[in-house]
């Protein structure tokens, strides 16, 4: 058999396999069990704080994004407090990759995006944080082509900021 055909047919199992451990939730229903948060190195907090930007409001972080504010950094980082404000680790842009950022999504809607950024855009997850928000888990998320991932991975962790975990 031909090693591409192989090679898809290993990536439509892994991916059905993915889609069906996204379906299941835990007893609440309220999260993933195949994915976990990026970590966060508390020894870095202070050198991370010095480096997010001020705390925006989603209106003016969909207002930057809109109008290509970012063309030099890119926002590797996202954290979102209970209001829906953010604040951003932007990260120096080299022009041979692309990135995307969701923010503000319910944490049941991960696996769709998740799919649709690795399987038909070519990228890896970089960075996801989640938080509770009224009642419902809430997250943001980064992903970088698949082929600069290990670079912009250790860029991030020199920040104490490590790729999520997939169980």
């Amino acid at each position: 058999m031909n090693i591409k055909i192989v090679g898809a047919i290993v990536a439509i199992a892994v991916l059905l396999f993915s889609v069906s451990r996204c379906s299941s939730s835990d007893k609440q229903g309220s999260t993933l069990s195949f994915v976990q948060a990026s970590q966060l190195d508390s020894s870095m907090d202070a050198k991370r704080k010095e480096v997010f930007s001020k705390w925006l409001s989603a209106l003016e972080h969909k207002k930057r994004i809109k109008n290509k504010y970012y063309k030099k950094t890119y926002p590797a980082y996202v954290e979102m407090d209970v209001l829906g404000n953010r604040r951003v680790l932007e990260i120096d842009l080299k022009p041979d990759f692309h990135w995307h950022v969701s923010a503000g999504h319910l944490l049941d809607e991960f696996p769709q995006m998740h799919i649709k950024q690795t399987m038909n855009n070519g990228k890896s997850l970089l960075s996801l944080y989640i938080i509770e928000r009224d009642g419902f888990k809430v997250f943001t998320a980064v992903w970088v082509s698949n082929s600069v991932f290990s670079r912009e991975a250790k860029k991030l962790q020199a920040y104490g900021v490590y790729p999520p975990d997939f169980e």
